[in-house]
């Protein structure tokens, strides 16, 4: 099984690369392995990924890093991108 705590670490570490002055809020209110979470930017309030929704800790664990950008940058709407990093 797939430590959600790592998956967490993974999606703050990429988005961090993504958009330097992101920070991911996770919801505690997902259960043990599910992962809920937005995404904004610090400096502004801006929000960039509103609510994720709810995701398995092992369907972030099956992506690459690359497809864990591409995956932010389409929750973003695009206002995250993965040609930032």
């Amino acid at each position: 099984m797939a430590d959600p705590e790592v998956q967490k670490g993974r999606i703050v570490r990429i988005a961090k690369e993504m958009q330097i002055d992101s920070v991911v809020r996770f919801s505690p209110r997902a259960g043990r392995t599910w992962i809920r979470f937005i995404i904004e930017n610090e400096a502004t309030g801006t929000v960039l990924v509103p609510a994720s929704g709810d995701y398995h800790s092992s369907e972030i664990a099956d992506k690459s890093d690359d497809e864990l950008r591409q995956f932010l940058s389409n929750l973003s709407a695009g206002r995250i991108r993965p040609s930032q990093f």
